[in-house]
């Protein structure tokens, strides 16, 4: 078989040539979690099950990490697409970690299964060790989806320690943990749920939204005892637990008018790629782009067929623009030099696009003077 051959269409992302890959209307979660007392029936070890609505929590147990994950998606009043992964619970560090490791692989079924592709990524109180950790990712790389991973840590030294352990464009590290009374509430299942919220409400920017700056419900918060931050991290001045650990592309969590996450920045050091708006923006366009150019998949090669493929994703572009969630002048065209004899008599046309995602205000500035111009104007 000549190893350039691929029968269907073929997507690269690249910031110098063509662009990118995401579609469904509400975005699936996918939850890795232990549950020994779980229903063995409803939640089979290390195999997908989707669920549609939180009557699933009846079966999920008050073992392990699968009860409180779930309470804490669906008590911000939100009913996503939940693609559910139970494996094995172990004492043991690294053999817990093989066993994420095992359902991040189980994780990627739920296409053929249910045709959902699970793109909120996430194994709540199960992602201490670097295996873990790089399962998401690679999962996260295979489904186009992005991963919420807990840094561990006590001092801000040792969360900037676990950092610099990765550099990867679709994860988000985040540090501290929520609490409710002596309870710990995992700020991945929250931010788990929040995103798949976010990315439903236009209003607020949906997809084109990064996780940060957006308030819990207040319901959620106050619901008795309420949520409270388990370690406090301050704001004030640059170099404040906060900022800095902003700055070194870690997520925390804010009490301002409420508790929110507060950061934009992945774990990836490419520019193009530290903000987690422009990872998803660009993954969800691919995937827009990849259900149109499925359809075109084996039609007959025409300058009818090309011009077809060009207006219809230029639509989805000029869509987005509208909205907001792109910068003005997305563009699709023929590809300016990838079009030869040859790749066409192999069946191969290749378009070009490209387009903007409009990054987070994430430094808003401001200068202040004060000046006597004005006490005159005390006179009339």
């Amino acid at each position: 078989m000549p190893s350039n051959f691929y029968h269907g269409p073929s997507i690269l992302q690249s910031q110098d040539a063509a662009p990118t890959a995401i579609t469904p209307a509400s975005t699936p979660i996918g939850l890795i979690a232990t549950a020994e007392d779980a229903d063995a029936q409803f939640y089979p070890l290390n195999t997908p099950v989707l669920l549609s609505d939180r009557s699933s929590m009846d079966k999920a147990g008050t073992n392990g990490t699968l009860s409180g994950a779930l309470a804490a998606i669906y008590d911000q009043g939100i009913n996503p697409q939940i693609v559910v992964v139970r494996v094995p619970s172990s004492s043991d560090a690294a053999e817990q970690a093989a066993h994420v490791a095992a359902g991040t692989l189980a994780m990627t079924a739920s296409q053929s299964l249910f045709e959902v592709t699970p793109e909120i990524l996430g194994a709540p109180g199960l992602d201490a060790e670097s295996v873990a950790v790089t399962a998401l990712q690679n999962l996260a790389d295979r489904v186009g989806g992005f991963a919420y991973v807990g840094a561990k840590g006590s001092t801000r030294a040792e969360v900037v320690a676990v950092r610099q352990l990765y550099n990867h464009r679709r994860m988000m590290l985040i540090w501290p943990e929520f609490e409710r009374g002596e309870n710990t509430v995992q700020a991945v299942a929250v931010a788990l749920g929040l995103r798949s919220k976010i990315d439903a409400n236009a209003s607020i920017g949906g997809r084109a939204k990064t996780l940060s700056n957006v308030p819990l419900a207040d319901d959620f918060v106050a619901t008795v005892p309420p949520l409270t931050i388990s370690q406090a991290v301050d704001y004030f001045g640059a170099d404040s637990d906060g900022n800095y650990l902003n700055a070194m592309h870690v997520t925390t969590l804010r009490r301002e008018n409420g508790l929110r996450f507060f950061g934009n920045r992945t774990c990836s050091n490419e520019l193009m790629w530290q903000y987690e708006s422009a990872v998803r923006m660009t993954d969800h366009i691919a995937k827009i782009i990849q259900r149109h150019e499925f359809a075109a998949t084996d039609g007959l090669i025409s300058q009818q067929l090309l011009d077809h493929r060009i207006e219809m994703i230029q639509f989805e572009l000029d869509t987005l623009v509208r909205q907001g969630w792109l910068l003005k002048g997305a563009r699709v065209i023929k590809h300016p030099t990838k079009n030869s004899v040859d790749e066409i008599r192999e069946g191969a046309t290749w378009l070009y696009a490209d387009f903007t995602v409009p990054p987070p205000n994430e430094q808003p500035g401001i200068v202040l003077r004060i000046t006597h111009d004005y006490l005159l104007n005390v006179l009339g």
